[in-house]
């Protein structure tokens, strides 16, 4: 199976590479992203989540932020993970 990709706008960005996996827990953001919205380390919220990486390694994680994604017609409000990692992708929808 090949994965899912696709474009939307994203704080009024049109943003490709977009990779669907409902296998994962939560949102993923990688860092060179939010800088593309004008958000720097001080917009990041601190939180004690532990986030694992493929191996079950505990990886840090620079913070939490909200970001407005439109998908399928809709607004909505949604958290991202905000990780410092080289990604395939711009942005990775999971689980919330």
């Amino acid at each position: 199976m090949k994965p899912l990709h696709f474009t939307s706008m994203v704080e009024d960005q049109i943003i490709n590479k977009i990779l669907v996996d409902g296998r994962v827990a939560f949102n993923i953001l990688p860092r060179l992203m939010s800088q593309r919205f004008g958000k720097n380390i001080e917009d990041l919220i601190s939180h004690n989540i532990v986030v694992s990486d493929f191996y079950g390694k505990p990886s840090d994680f620079e913070g939490v932020i909200c970001l407005d994604i439109f998908v399928d017609s809709r607004r909505r409000l949604t958290v991202f993970i905000v990780i410092y990692s080289q990604a395939n992708f711009n942005m990775l929808l999971g689980r919330e």
